[in-house]
């Protein structure tokens, strides 16, 4: 059986090391570059997760910062184009159940990471109730809380049934039945919903 690489990362945190130059270069299909030193990642995300990845840098090191489907390889997400020394960073959202290969490659130099992940689960909704958050300005993960409803064959989404609190740049719940997986997000102009495509991914 075919394992992830590398560090488990079970919940939000920072990680740090060192990497270099030194050695030979490897080749990493996803990425599409070779890279000297690499440091490695993985996590387990459920449908509608949101990840986040910061990776600073010393001014003295170019390293390069990717994410994909393990074992399937894509999609990828990555950033490879700034210079040594400046922040790169990925952040999206996971449609499906997998686990999430994290990537680091030193391309030239050497010096000091620190790597900040930042993990937004998705809420279960089992009942009826009042749910409560806090949302603020920045990156998808600070503005977006999400929520999912488990239906039963032929149901729909209960609009009518779910009241969300606007709250800076809005509230966003996600709903499946047994044909479609639904996105609703609640702004100023009300709600609007999504569906990804028949059948549950």
């Amino acid at each position: 059986m075919i394992e992830p690489q590398g560090t488990e990362i079970t919940e939000s945190g920072i990680y740090t090391g060192t990497l270099s130059d030194a050695g030979s270069l490897t080749w990493i299909d996803e990425m599409g570059y070779d890279y000297f030193e690499m440091a490695w990642f993985w996590v387990e995300l459920g449908r509608f997760d949101m990840l986040h990845l910061k990776l600073e840098m010393d001014s003295t090191v170019d390293l390069d910062l990717g994410a994909w489907r393990f074992p399937e390889g894509a999609p990828v997400e990555k950033d490879i184009m700034e210079a040594p020394g400046l922040t790169e960073e990925v952040c999206f959202i996971n449609y499906y159940e997998t686990i999430y290969q994290i990537f680091i490659g030193c391309y030239s130099g050497s010096g000091d990471y620190s790597l900040t992940v930042e993990i937004e689960r998705t809420q279960e909704i089992t009942g009826s109730g009042i749910e409560t958050g806090s949302l603020q300005p920045g990156d998808s993960i600070d503005r977006y809380n999400y929520y999912r409803v488990e239906l039963q064959e032929g149901e729909t989404p209960p609009l009518p049934l779910i009241h969300l609190q606007q709250q800076t740049s809005g509230w966003m719940c996600s709903a499946k039945n047994g044909l479609k997986a639904y996105q609703i997000m609640m702004n100023t102009g009300g709600p609007t919903n999504k569906g990804w495509g028949d059948g549950d991914r």
